[in-house]
């Protein structure tokens, strides 16, 4: 029987849809793969599985040794050493395993085992096949498309360049280059085997010939590295036409020597940052000048007068070593602060007063407890005088290593900390604040806008903390952790175009157990689905969990 082409359609869209998401799943202290829903597909036996990128998960078993060495006084001492045997899945399928390589690298056409986690360097490479191209280890692998050919790539589909760097016993550097075919996955043509002082020079992104120079047993060789019907050719620099070659006018002036690796680029963090508003842009017409007597004097729509304050006043400069200013002033007596505005004194004292901007960050004592708010420039309440503290900037959750030889361990702290230089003499009576400023209100925090009194997050929280956490690869940390009760949810605040204030955005409810310390989004090449890697307070991780809150750990 035939099945129409309708038929066969959604059945195959069906069939699609129907493949799992599959996440790493920690099951005790072992690892395996599951789907969204937690049905187990691999089995949890991996000491460790993470995800590389797409649908590619790397796995790893660490395999502890024990050996001996000779003491000097000619006994024994018994040493512990640690190997990995890992290996690189692809959706379900084992690609490659029992690799000694602890980082690998997926490429649109490879994959590359490394020794080192930031670039391939003592590296291996592989096709998406899970077969070795180039047997390792080599110095360091470089993809040519990806790094100088530019836009070659987006319509060179079939080959690649590949450039090798190896070093020999003899600390010689030798660079080959070879010609890959991406859908054969293999090597099909060397360019060059061996060679000395290999450089290859960039003339224009998108063009079809880069300038390579390099030495071997006859001397100095320059040939150009051209793409030509379909193919990679290296060609002798005199044998070719001048009027081939592309116009040096947009030569991009290029140049680098083979053997520095390509660099993987992480993905785009998805938060957006607004730039940073300084407050109030009102003009201030009044000018306080202290003259060479000690007498203050203000200036009012062009008008001169001295400043007459209470006997025993002292008057407090925004910056310490300034004797004149254009905005209000503060004036302290007897412990107490007032607003000097348009050369009047405000009558309203503070128990504290600090300036901020054109605003000022103001504290009294009411009912036996002090209260902060911020004040505009004129003395008005902007920000009532009801928060118990206004720390203003948000603290950072970070990595910190603690504890002596035998007890060193990670665990996460708060640091706080708006910059040295803004507590320090002779700007000691100054604060520099972001618009979006934490306060603090019977032991809760919440976000308030200072310059519009604008709560962007409600008083209710245990914990508002920034994500200063740093992953390499694809890990977005650009946000706001959030904890009430016990739970954990993450937010950000978001520049919209064309409106005074961020906008808060909720990623996630607080429906975390742990402390969400990353997310990858687009999960698993799914959009819109956002897996998050949650860790305790000592650093250590736990485990995955979607959005929602459902969990890939027991």
């Amino acid at each position: 029987m035939k099945i129409s082409p309708l038929i066969f359609s959604i059945l195959f869209a069906v069939s699609v849809a129907a493949q799992p998401i599959l996440i790493p799943y920690r099951s005790g202290a072992k690892y395996g793969l599951s789907d969204e829903k937690g049905k187990l597909i691999v089995k949890p036996v991996y000491d460790h599985i993470t995800h590389l990128k797409g649908k590619y998960f790397q796995y790893t078993n660490t395999v502890l040794r024990k050996d001996t060495v000779p003491r000097y006084d000619g006994g024994w001492n018994i040493r512990e050493s640690r190997e990995y045997d890992c290996g690189v899945f692809f959706k379900d399928k084992l690609l490659l395993k029992n690799k000694d390589y602890p980082h690998f690298f997926i490429l649109p056409a490879f994959i590359i085992g490394s020794d080192n986690e930031f670039r391939p360097e003592y590296c291996e490479l592989y096709n998406l096949k899970g077969e070795t191209v180039i047997k390792g280890p080599v110095k360091s692998i470089s993809i040519n498309d990806e790094r100088d050919f530019g836009e070659m790539a987006s319509y060179n589909e079939q080959y690649t360049l590949i450039s090798v760097f190896k070093r020999l016993e003899s600390d010689i550097r030798t660079f080959s280059a070879a010609v890959y075919d991406n859908k054969a996955g293999k090597i099909v043509k060397w360019l060059l085997t061996d060679v000395r002082d290999y450089k290859l020079n960039k003339y224009v992104a998108g063009l079809s010939f880069a300038l390579c120079t390099y030495k071997d047993q006859t001397g100095f060789h320059e040939s150009y590295i051209r793409f030509d019907k379909n193919q990679y050719i290296l060609q002798p620099k005199e044998e070719v036409k001048s009027g081939d070659l592309p116009s040096r006018s947009s030569d991009h002036g290029i140049s680098r020597e083979m053997g520095e690796p390509a660099m993987i680029p992480d993905e785009a963090v998805m938060v957006a940052e607004a730039p940073y508003n300084e407050g109030n842009n009102k003009s201030v017409s009044v000018t306080y000048r202290m003259d060479n007597n000690g007498q203050l004097n203000v200036s009012l729509s062009g008008e001169k007068k001295a400043v007459q304050l209470p006997a025993g006043s002292t008057i407090i400069f925004a910056n310490g070593n300034n004797t004149s200013q254009e905005r209000s002033m503060l004036i302290k007596k007897d412990k107490q602060f007032r607003i000097l505005s348009k050369g009047i004194l405000l009558e309203t004292s503070y128990d504290t007063l600090l300036y901020l901007d054109k605003q000022f960050l103001a504290g009294k004592f009411i009912n036996g407890k002090i209260r902060f708010g911020i004040l505009d420039d004129d003395g008005t309440e902007k920000v009532p005088l009801q928060y118990d503290s206004i720390p203003g900037i948000i603290p950072e959750l970070r990595s910190a290593r603690i504890g002596d030889y035998n007890t060193l361990h990670d665990t996460l702290v708060l640091q706080t900390g708006s910059g040295a230089s803004s507590y320090l003499k002779p700007a000691a009576y100054q604060r520099f604040l972001p618009n979006e400023i934490l306060v603090y209100k019977d032991g809760k925090a919440g976000i308030v806008h200072r310059l519009t009194n604008t709560v962007l997050l409600p008083v209710s929280y245990d914990m508002v903390a920034n994500n200063g956490l740093s992953f390499m690869n694809n890990f977005n940390t650009g946000y706001i952790i959030l904890r009430k009760n016990g739970r954990y949810g993450i937010c950000y605040l978001a520049y919209q175009s064309g409106k005074a204030i961020f906008d808060l955005v909720h990623l996630t409810d607080l429906v975390f157990d742990y402390i969400p310390g990353k997310y990858i989004n687009d999960y698993y090449e799914v959009d819109g689905f956002r897996l998050f890697a949650l860790y305790n307070d000592h650093f250590e991780f736990i485990g995955y969990a979607d959005k929602e809150g459902h969990r890939f750990y027991n």
